[in-house]
């Protein structure tokens, strides 16, 4: 009875090594970082906005330097920006790289070229990509329809909050340096609770009208598309990519990677 409980003991193992030496590898993945970021040229662009200071001044270029170092640890083989994919703005912006690289451009104020220039010569990139898609969100529509509906108790709370969280981040901004201010807005409970903010506004609407689902559906078919965008840039599982986008954009980025069979999602925080 031993002779056959050891024998049982070694066919096991001898199967289970087998098992291991047969066995597929996961294949190798892409390493996607999203940094979310405030536009730091005020362009004043979206619903509510964070007013940056000047971030010419020699202490915020500073900082933006030291951005850049501790962004460099992740060693980024490409760095997508957002700026309009395959448009006039596109070719653009890597003319503007260029002269950048030959010494003949000062950097434009917003985070695109700020950071994403000022990492991509440091790591030697021979361009930048612009990623991002437009498209139009029926805002309006849904706040009429609100309006008109006797649903502003809705959003009204939602605005509020928005502007609390925004009032609360710049207070701060002026007190702590870019990095400090890049790590707090990156925190995944961030993130995730601006995009809370989005899913809410489904509730606009009653019977068959679904404004406040249709701002949501648009929201999401821009970033799938910026998403989608991503993958024409980079196939190579040898790539580890930096996207540098406005912090809103970045959950719905996010959840995109983490459902993806090719790319692996790394936490911008862990560099900041």
């Amino acid at each position: 009875m031993k002779w056959i409980s050891f024998s049982l003991v070694g066919i096991a193992l001898f199967s289970l090594l087998a098992f291991q030496q047969t066995a597929p590898k996961e294949p190798k993945k892409a390493q996607v970082m999203i940094l979310g970021t405030w536009h730091l040229n005020n362009p004043n662009q979206d619903l509510y906005n964070i007013k940056s200071d000047d971030i010419t001044t020699p202490k915020r270029q500073k900082e933006l330097d030291e951005v850049a170092e501790k962004l460099a640890a992740f060693k980024p083989t490409k760095i997508a920006v957002e700026r309009l994919w395959q448009t006039k703005t596109d070719t653009i912006v890597q003319a503007n790289y260029e002269a950048y690289l030959a010494g003949n451009h000062t950097l434009h104020k917003g985070e695109a070229e700020q950071i994403g220039f000022r990492l991509a010569k440091k790591m030697g990139h021979e361009r930048v990509y612009s990623i991002d898609h437009r498209g139009s969100l029926p805002f309006d529509a849904m706040m009429g329809y609100a309006q008109k509906n006797n649903q502003m108790d809705i959003l009204q709370p939602l605005f509020k909050q928005i502007e609390a969280m925004i009032g609360d981040f710049q207070a701060k901004l002026e007190k702590r340096t870019i990095a400090e201010s890049l790590k707090d807005m990156n925190a995944p409970s961030t993130l995730d609770g601006a995009q809370s903010l989005y899913v809410s506004m489904v509730r606009i609407g009653k019977d068959k009208d679904y404004p406040g689902a249709d701002v949501l559906t648009k929201w999401y078919e821009r970033n799938i598309k910026i998403y989608a965008n991503m993958t024409r840039v980079s196939a190579d599982p040898e790539d580890r990519i930096l996207i540098i986008f406005g912090s809103g954009h970045a959950a719905i980025l996010r959840q995109l990677i983490r459902s993806s069979s090719e790319y692996e999602l790394v936490e911008a925080v862990d560099y900041l």
